[in-house]
């Protein structure tokens, strides 16, 4: 399950910070796509924002009723 949301939390930060989509899925990778060419890319930014959004995500699960 934690894989899922490290997956979707890379996916979102992606798509909402540098226009980039999933086109291809593999078991070793994604393969993304854009409409232009890529904005500048800061991997330390990166990073932080999908551990954040993962983050999130965990705090999200842990609030649902039920749990």
């Amino acid at each position: 399950m934690t894989t899922n949301l490290y997956h979707q939390a890379i996916a979102q930060t992606l798509q909402t910070q540098y226009n980039l989509y999933p086109l291809l899925f593999f078991a070793n990778g994604t393969l993304y796509l854009s409409e232009g060419e890529l904005q500048d890319f800061n991997r330390d930014e990166f990073i932080n924002s999908v551990v954040q959004s993962f983050n999130n995500s965990l705090q999200q699960l842990g609030e649902k009723p039920g749990n």
